[in-house]
């Protein structure tokens, strides 16, 4: 999850690269705990208007 404050400033994809550091490292000592998979952060939000949907209407 990424937080609003986040993905509007633009910081989201230093905070993914951090989680992705975080998981590696994670995954070096204990792969068990990963079924022997390289777990991976989820991916970016889209950045969106609170009302985007209202102007794509057609009246």
């Amino acid at each position: 999850m990424m937080t609003h404050e986040g993905v509007h400033t633009g910081r989201a994809a230093e905070v993914r690269k951090r989680r992705q550091a975080t998981l590696e490292n994670a995954f070096q000592r204990t792969p068990n705990r990963f079924k022997h998979r390289m777990p991976q952060p989820q991916k970016l939000p889209e950045t969106r208007d609170v009302d985007s949907h209202r102007f794509n209407q057609v009246f």
